[in-house]
């Protein structure tokens, strides 16, 4: 029980982090959008209307093409040769979107945006964004798959044990039953054995859990939205399980006691 539910919260704290590690990128994620050098005034201003009216998009900076000269010779540290008229770089749009947007979604963005009148082209980190999609994808199925083998694992590994810890005690609860006592009363003492079982479990569990959660935050300075709330749920859901574990134990052993 203890391993299942360790294992179980560790996996989540994996999808945790793997969720932070994709929200991190996405924060800083954003859409070039290029204008093309004969968009005049009238062509910017229609440009940055629209662009805040579309689903997810969150912030929209402009960038002038003298502002886009600087940055780039303060990137580089060499001054672009020639005059201001002669400046090669065009004037763009930095679109930030909304860092629950999927790839797709993103995808489809940038397309709509390319399509529009004075724009020459949108530029985005394309492969990088749907690479830490994939790898998501990947590490929720897979740590899902394994949570629900070892969580069937230690159901009927407890299930067992406890059978067996009635099958010790049924001399006990023949003599119990001969004095008059019911099934439930002869029931209650296991059930509670499995409920405490549980309990112990997801506590040590959720101890082991938030260690490795402090050791990988110190090394990797990712931190998943998660606290006490997860050690709580560790421990609520060992009781639960034991508890489940437990009914199936006792009636499956006093059944013929």
């Amino acid at each position: 029980m203890i391993v299942a539910v360790g294992v179980t919260g560790l996996l989540a704290e994996i999808v945790l982090h793997v969720d932070a590690i994709e929200a991190k990128v996405a924060q800083g994620f954003s859409l070039e959008l290029f204008l093309d050098v004969t968009a005049d005034s009238s062509a910017i201003n229609r440009i940055a209307a629209q662009l805040p009216t579309i689903r997810n998009v969150t912030d929209v900076d402009f960038v002038s093409r003298e502002q886009a000269a600087r940055r780039f010779s303060e990137s580089i540290g060499i001054a672009l040769p020639g005059t201001p008229e002669e400046n090669p770089l065009p004037a763009s749009f930095q679109v930030t979107l909304d860092p629950t947007c999927s790839a797709y979604t993103v995808d489809s963005i940038a397309a709509a945006l390319a399509s529009w009148r004075g724009t020459d082209e949108v530029v985005y980190p394309r492969e990088l964004f749907h690479l830490v999609e994939a790898v998501q994808r990947k590490v929720n199925s897979t740590g899902l798959a394994i949570a629900i083998a070892i969580s069937c694992a230690a159901f009927v590994l407890t299930t067992v044990l406890l059978r067996l810890s009635i099958h010790s005690e049924r001399d006990k609860i023949q003599v119990m039953s001969l004095l008059g006592a019911s099934r439930a009363m002869i029931r209650i003492p296991f059930l509670l054995a499995g409920v405490i079982l549980g309990g112990v479990g997801g506590a040590i569990a959720a101890l082991a859990v938030a260690l490795l959660s402090s050791l990988a935050q110190y090394f990797f300075q990712i931190a998943a939205d998660q606290g006490w709330i997860s050690c709580a749920l560790m421990v609520v859901g060992g009781m639960l399980w034991g508890y489940l574990a437990s009914i199936v134990a006792v009636i499956w052993g006093t059944r013929s006691v």
